[in-house]
């Protein structure tokens, strides 16, 4: 009938529009960005802000070894290898979708789990990637047989709520580095990381740290692991993030970075933030989820 006509010409125009769309996507020329630190330093929650919303949990664990490697496009999805399957998760509408194969039964079942009773899009991701996160081993010995099968990089596509980032011009690929305190965590961080940049043209480094924290052997160690992987990483250009610096006067924070400091972990560039006020910026004064950031 005509009916049935109409209905699959506009089929066929929203699927052509969505292939253009993730053309134009895939197409605009990268600038990666990766952030590090050390665990507890605000990382996730100044990536929250850049992205401008809460799409990474701010309680990450600390000795995961994956790495989130988020980009702005329409369709918010998660994908991830799972038992060497490629594994996606859409959202469309009020919808989740899977593209279901043989052997990924388990982790469908954790992330339903996951998403049930968390009320739109963002508080669903974030709730996944939550679990994405979590330990699955122990002293050597795995405690989560599905979590353990899951590789070490997650794609993440989120729609930026900030205009400067979600441009059309340039495509900003943020990579969510997990911090850990533990030097054993903190090698295989680094092999993921140095893994992940390998195939990158340009890597700008944003190193997080804490104002009380500035000369700690966690962002030594960290310095050390940009400097093996070398290649990709424009260490020229690095900068360095002090956040959580909204509870003291400039002239404190000035005084406590020495030329020591300075010369040793070769900070040229400093900024100082507080990445929970630039997220409710974003946020035009709606709530937080996280009932920690109101604390």
């Amino acid at each position: 009938s005509s009916l049935d006509g109409k209905n699959e010409s506009s089929e066929r125009e929203e699927t052509i529009k969505e292939h253009l769309q993730k053309y134009k996507e895939i197409t605009k020329p990268e600038l990666t960005i990766c952030v590090i630190g050390s665990y507890s330093t605000g990382k996730s929650t100044f990536i929250n802000a850049l992205v401008g919303e809460e799409l990474l949990p701010s309680k990450a664990d600390p000795t995961t070894a994956r790495v989130a490697r988020i980009r702005n496009g329409q369709q918010n999805q998660i994908s991830l290898k799972y038992n060497k399957f490629e594994f996606t998760m859409k959202w469309k509408g009020d919808t989740v979708e899977y593209n279901t194969l043989e052997g990924t039964s388990g982790i469908v079942d954790k992330l339903n789990d996951a998403i049930t009773g968390k009320p739109g899009i963002v508080s669903q991701m974030n709730a996944v990637i939550a679990l994405l996160n979590k330990q699955y081993e122990k002293d050597g010995q795995i405690t989560d047989k599905v979590l353990a099968q899951i590789d070490n990089v997650i794609d993440v596509v989120f729609k930026y709520n900030n205009p400067v980032l979600g441009d059309d011009e340039f495509a900003y690929v943020i990579i969510d580095s997990p911090g850990s305190n533990s030097a054993t965590y903190g090698e295989k961080h680094g092999k993921v990381l140095g893994d992940l940049l390998a195939d990158q043209t340009n890597s700008l480094p944003v190193l997080i740290v804490e104002r009380n924290n500035l000369d700690s052997k966690d962002n030594k160690e960290i310095d050390d692991m940009l400097n093996e992987i070398g290649g990709s990483i424009d260490y020229a250009h690095k900068m360095v993030v002090i956040n959580k610096a909204d509870d003291i006067t400039l002239d404190t924070l000035n005084k406590q970075i020495s030329p020591e400091i300075m010369e040793t972990r070769r900070f040229a560039r400093l900024f100082y933030v507080s990445s929970i006020i630039a997220l409710g910026s974003r946020k035009n004064g709606s709530e937080l989820m996280d009932g920690s950031y109101r604390e």
